[in-house]
């Protein structure tokens, strides 16, 4: 299952931060294990536009604890 999320701030009409964050869910391992992957992905981010693009990579435990997590956020 693939959950999606925008977010973004608005100013006088025009964008000025703009984000997407999707997250892969019900990810099972051969063990049983269940994870899901998150990422952030900007699209528009005035204040630092050297973070357009995939931003932050994570994997998350099935209670929704972090395992591991790189990147801004």
């Amino acid at each position: 299952m693939t959950e999606k999320s925008w977010a973004g701030g608005v100013k006088d009409g025009t964008f000025y931060d703009k984000h997407f964050t999707p997250r892969i869910k019900n990810i099972v391992t051969d063990e049983g294990m269940t994870y899901s992957i998150y990422y952030l992905t900007y699209y528009i981010y005035e204040g630092d536009e050297g973070r357009i693009g995939i931003t932050a990579l994570g994997l998350m435990s099935d209670s929704q604890t972090e395992l591991v997590g790189i990147g801004k956020k």
